[in-house]
């Protein structure tokens, strides 16, 4: 995935997608090629590289971003009995935009 796949074709609405939950600053989406059958991402509608560049003024971005989750999550569980939600970092980040993963088998 490129590193610019979020902002370049999901946030420009260029690439068709089935939206979950769009707020001010998030926006949650189901993937296009999901790996399990219930397969959301959660990402900041501006571009964040990660968890690990966020700084104190980002605090609003981060509680919203958890608020979104939190609602994906009640979906996911509810539709499912369980989820799990993951965020990577690192060279194991496949995107370059900080995202969290809600899925459940």
């Amino acid at each position: 995935m490129g590193a610019h796949f979020h902002c370049g074709e999901v946030l420009s609405r260029r690439r068709r997608i089935q939206r979950v939950v769009e707020t001010g600053h998030i926006q949650a989406f189901h993937l296009i090629h999901p790996y399990w059958p219930e397969h959301t991402r959660v990402i900041p509608r501006q571009h964040t590289a990660s968890l690990l560049v966020l700084i104190p003024d980002n605090n609003s971005l981060v509680l919203e971003g958890l608020s979104v989750t939190r609602m994906v999550v009640g979906k996911a569980a509810a539709n499912n009995g369980e989820c799990h939600v993951l965020t990577n970092l690192g060279h194991h980040q496949d995107s370059r935009h900080l995202h969290r993963l809600v899925s459940s088998d």
